[in-house]
């Protein structure tokens, strides 16, 4: 695998050919988790968040169709797009860590509207790159704030937020430093804190 420049591919993902995006998404996926394959990846910082930027429109790209047969919704490429979206701001998140810290304002509208999409698979990926930027580029005070959010989730929601935590399989020690799961067993309707 020959190295690629950034310039390369941030024209590629400009590009609104949906299959030249799974094409050049897919590339890229394999370029970020192979060190080295892009040397220059943080050398030009506004070509690094022009991609960032195109990479948030696939994120946003994500709708059902119906097939004619039996109405039942299928995947579109959309969605693959948006899927593949999340995935390679994921590799970027991995591949930057903590100094992917300055996009995270340009990605986290896009993200935060996926968690109202109608689709379990997007919601999931969603769910996960969001926790992945806590764990990464948030301090402290921004992870308290999201507990404290969950928290006031769980007052209005009640017992699904409890169950849908552990149906995405969020190991425990991931639950305890994201998402304070502790507390969240402990809040009885009324919204008080009770012992366990």
């Amino acid at each position: 695998m020959e190295p690629r420049s950034m310039e390369y591919f941030s024209a590629q993902v400009q590009q609104k050919d949906v299959g030249g995006r799974l094409q050049v998404g897919q590339e890229l996926l394999l370029y970020l988790s192979t060190p080295g394959a892009i040397p220059d990846l943080e050398d030009d910082m506004g070509r690094l968040g022009k991609t960032v930027d195109a990479l948030t429109g696939w994120v946003g790209s994500s709708n059902y169709r119906l097939t004619d047969s039996d109405l039942k919704p299928c995947r579109s490429r959309k969605e693959e797009v948006s899927l593949m979206g999340l995935e390679i701001l994921s590799a970027f998140v991995d591949r930057l860590s903590t100094r992917f810290k300055s996009y995270v304002a340009m990605v986290i509208v896009a993200l935060i509207d996926r968690m109202g999409d109608a689709k379990d698979k997007v919601r999931d990926e969603t769910q996960t790159l969001i926790l992945k930027l806590m764990d990464q580029v948030a301090p402290p005070m921004v992870r308290d704030a999201a507990i404290l959010a969950i928290v006031e989730i769980y007052r209005h929601v009640g017992e699904k937020v409890r169950v849908d935590l552990c149906k995405r399989g969020i190991p425990p020690a991931s639950r305890n430093c994201g998402i304070d799961y502790c507390i969240v067993s402990v809040i009885d309707d009324s919204g008080e804190e009770t012992q366990p």
